[in-house]
């Protein structure tokens, strides 16, 4: 019985603490607070990521300034009465999420007699519809939306010899801006083989 009290306490805690989602790198001020009583000062603290409270530390509401790259932090605040009674903290998880896209396809080598136009897979997570952009050779495409995932990404037919690297660039979602991964794929164009006319005598 004893264990089962234990249980259920524990799974009061988890299902009782509360949790904000915001996007990656979200650097725009964001409100907190918790019902006030009369003559009581309040104590924030962040934990697990950096960031600054920009107004409002002592009271019952603050404004908060995340720093860029957090993951999860958590947001806690302590209440002393006027009596000097210190109050169990209260607290928040703030996990920073954003969507993600990959380059999935082979590395390509082809001849030049041949007109090359390569088709690779963009992976997605995060919330439809997505936009994206890819890099050839440092050239940044037009924006691409999508809802398909993966998506077809077939490129420009290719005529001329050279070697052309193929990455992505950026990428968002219905929500956020996200992060795309650093897979590069390399396309290599073999010059024509000009063969000399036959000779005779």
């Amino acid at each position: 019985m004893k264990q089962l009290i234990i249980l259920a306490l524990l799974l009061w805690c988890v299902s009782a603490s509360a949790q904000q989602t915001l996007c990656l790198n979200d650097t725009q001020a964001k409100r907190y607070w918790v019902d006030k009583t009369e003559g009581s000062t309040y104590q924030w603290a962040i934990s697990g990521g950096k960031g600054n409270v920009i107004s409002g530390n002592g009271t019952n509401e603050i404004s908060v300034m995340w720093a860029s790259g957090n993951i999860q932090c958590e947001l806690l605040v302590i209440e002393t009465n006027n009596n000097g009674c210190v109050g169990e903290a209260s607290r928040i998880k703030v996990i920073f999420s954003g969507p993600t896209a990959s380059l999935d396809g082979n590395n390509l080598a082809v001849c030049g007699s041949a007109t090359v136009r390569p088709t690779y897979k963009v992976t997605f997570d995060g919330t439809a519809p997505w936009s994206f952009r890819y890099e050839l050779n440092g050239t940044v495409s037009d924006v691409i939306q999508t809802t398909a995932n993966p998506y077809d990404l077939t490129l420009a037919s290719i005529t001329q010899s050279g070697t052309y690297k193929l990455k992505l660039s950026s990428v968002s979602d219905k929500n956020c801006i996200g992060a795309v991964s650093a897979t590069e794929k390399l396309i290599t164009v073999y010059p024509k083989v000009l063969t000399s006319a036959i000779k005779f005598e």
